[in-house]
């Protein structure tokens, strides 16, 4: 499933009750959850294609991050992104209400 990601720092170790939910190639812990009630995403369910585009661009570069090719992978995920973390705002909405 396509996910946006932007962070410098990154977890590279669960702590011990974690439940490890899901990775990518270049970050291995991209959503986890400790013990029953905290959980946490190493990317950006919430953002857009247009979000991306105003991204500051001269920050990225810096960080080795290709401004237009990301903006352009985010561009033809969209579609498929939106299915998928719509559903899962959803779902975990839903457990918090829980």
């Amino acid at each position: 499933m396509p996910a946006i990601e932007r962070h410098v720092d990154a977890i590279t170790e669960l702590p011990a009750g974690s439940a490890w939910l899901a990775s990518s190639d270049d970050c291995p812990y991209q959503a986890f959850r400790v013990e029953e009630r905290a959980w946490g995403v190493q990317f950006h369910p919430e953002v857009n294609a247009a979000r991306v585009a105003v991204w500051d661009r001269d920050q990225l570069a810096a960080r080795g991050v290709d401004p237009d090719r990301l903006h352009a992978r985010a561009v033809a995920d969209e579609g498929a992104a939106i299915a998928v973390w719509s559903l899962f705002t959803r779902r975990f909405a839903a457990v918090c209400r829980d």
